[in-house]
């Protein structure tokens, strides 16, 4: 502010007094660097005020690259979801109505292939444990030798089966590849898988008679049932060289006599083994005889 040096009128700006006509006289640079430092120091706790905001304020951890990595959708998983959701239709489908697979052909191969794998450790699991719950807690069965064996003997017989049945139906029948074959076989077990399912539920039960009793029909539907039944569509929708009464005979002579070579070669293998089995546990049986 400017101040009249004779009547002491204050005014904002100008040469002269507003109020006198008196010359005004000009702020010297001493007054002038005076009202910059006010200025500045009135400027100077809103510069501390605003630092000490910003370092309250928490700052935000910046994401590690391996956590987004983790965060990213695993294609593996992923894949295994659809696989199972594909499956789960799949058994639905054909537990309704397993002839749906003659229509289905090789297209369902994958499936089929999941369901034989799933028929095996059913019943192998399944076996393993109606022989370790029964043994009384006398010696421990051991789940390799067993478990395995089981397995690899249902393995075995299956491959047989359909190898049969895909020769039979190459020189008898319509010539279906063999991945029509195993579709075929695959939705016909599906029946046959439910049943494994059940037998082992009644293993863990311990209701071992009926699991017994599931276990050689789901044997019987693997072995017989479904090959039969499906060798025999093939036959009698296209046979061209023979009379399909014939190749269906032809069809149990040969898998009669593969399986007579299959028993005698496990057979005997199973009597070393429960042979070497039983000298092993021999003495710890009897020392409290």
């Amino acid at each position: 502010m400017l101040k009249c040096s004779n009547c002491g009128h204050e005014q904002a700006s100008g040469k002269f007094c507003g109020k006198c006509g008196q010359p005004l006289s000009q702020p010297t640079n001493q007054n002038t660097e005076e009202t910059a430092a006010t200025t500045a120091s009135a400027a100077q706790p809103n510069q501390v005020n605003v630092a000490e905001q910003n370092a309250q304020q928490p700052q935000q951890p910046q994401q590690p690259q391996q956590q987004a990595q983790q965060q990213q959708v695993n294609p593996t998983v992923e894949k295994m979801k659809a696989t199972s959701r594909s499956y789960w239709a799949y058994f639905l489908r054909y537990i309704k109505r397993p002839s749906q697979a003659f229509e289905t052909g090789a297209t369902e191969f994958v499936s089929a292939v999941i369901s034989c794998v799933l028929y095996v450790v059913l019943l192998a699991l399944s076996v393993y444990l109606l022989i370790s719950q029964n043994t009384y807690g006398m010696f421990e069965v051991p789940f390799f030798r067993v478990f395995f064996g089981m397995g690899l003997f249902l393995v075995v017989f299956m491959a047989v089966t359909l190898l049969v049945m895909f020769l039979t139906n190459k020189l008898f029948g319509p010539g279906a590849s063999f991945k029509d074959v195993v579709a075929q076989y695959g939705g016909h077990l599906t029946p046959a898988l439910l049943i494994a399912a059940l037998t082992l539920i009644l293993v863990i039960l311990n209701s071992y008679t009926f699991a017994a009793l599931l276990f050689f029909v789901s044997i019987a539907f693997m072995l017989s049932v479904i090959p039969i039944y499906v060798v025999s569509s093939f036959l009698t929708r296209s046979s061209h060289t023979i009379d399909p009464f014939y190749g269906y005979v032809l069809y149990l002579v040969v898998i009669g006599i593969a399986f007579v070579i299959i028993l005698s070669i496990f057979g005997d293998s199973m009597m070393y083994d429960l042979m070497d089995f039983d000298f092993d546990m021999g003495p710890s049986m009897y020392n409290g005889f």
